[in-house]
């Protein structure tokens, strides 16, 4: 594997769906991309899970403006959203 400093950094941007909201850290589609893509192409892609539980596109915006104001600067940036069609935890607002 190379050095973190050589590999391509891909941001992963979103919701939930990007959090991995439900399974372990080694679950989440970051990780098995990166687990898939190493087997095949050692060292060259480095996954940020950047995604946060509830974001909507306006915070992800935010939270990209964020993460560079503060010095990352990837390579590629994937951006992954659901909209979920019900509540599934408390706390969630739906409109009727």
């Amino acid at each position: 594997a190379g050095d973190d400093a050589d590999r391509l950094q891909v941001l992963c941007l979103g919701n939930s769906v990007t959090f991995g909201y439900g399974v372990g850290d080694t679950e989440t589609f970051e990780s098995l991309l990166q687990r898939r893509l190493e087997s095949v192409e050692p060292g060259r892609r480095r996954f940020v899970n950047a995604g946060v539980i509830g974001y909507n596109m306006y915070l992800v915006r935010l939270r990209l403006a964020n993460l560079v104001s503060r010095g990352m600067k990837p390579d590629i940036i994937l951006v992954d959203y659901c909209f979920n069609d019900q509540p599934s935890w408390p706390g969630e607002h739906y409109t009727p």
